[in-house]
């Protein structure tokens, strides 16, 4: 019988704990490399669970460039930061799209989400991104063309009599 309480408690702790928590982030997308002068969407999933959602705040190296909030208008608002050209039309509470990375476009980026009162949780996640500019020669290309001889005669051994 003490058995059963303690498995009920138990059981009920966690019912109180989930119902408790009430915000999860389940994924962040940004991809670890991406070519310059593309546009890249990143993603920030996430599950209010019984939570009502206040806010999404992305972040490029510690500075705010969008948030997102719903009581908001318009909800999506965007911040000059250098490096991040923010696509209004295409970034929502679950992405933002940048448009035409530079080499300054490189970072870390965190998505912050934060649950409304009276719970006031918040969910942090970052990633870094790396932006490349492009090769002019493929890979192959180049190191054919660098490592091509220069001076290059073709002989056929000769036929023995």
């Amino acid at each position: 019988m003490a058995a059963e309480f303690v498995a009920t408690v138990f059981l009920a702790l966690l019912a109180l704990l989930h119902t408790v928590c009430g915000l999860k982030l389940l994924m962040l997308r940004v991809p670890s490399q991406k070519l310059r002068a593309h546009d890249v969407t990143l993603k920030c999933m996430y599950d209010l669970e019984n939570s009502t959602l206040y806010s999404i705040q992305w972040y490029k190296d510690g500075s705010m460039f969008y948030r997102f909030v719903p009581a908001d208008e318009p909800p999506g608002q965007m911040f000059p930061l250098p490096g991040v050209s923010v696509d209004l039309q295409h970034s929502s509470d679950s992405q933002v799209t940048l448009r035409l990375l530079d080499l300054e476009s490189s970072g870390t980026y965190r998505c912050e989400v934060s649950s409304e009162a009276p719970k006031f949780l918040t969910e942090v996640a970052e990633a870094y991104m790396n932006i490349m500019g492009k090769l002019l020669l493929s890979p192959i290309k180049f190191l054919s063309t660098v490592l091509r001889p220069q001076h290059c005669q073709k002989t056929r051994p000769k036929s023995q009599v």
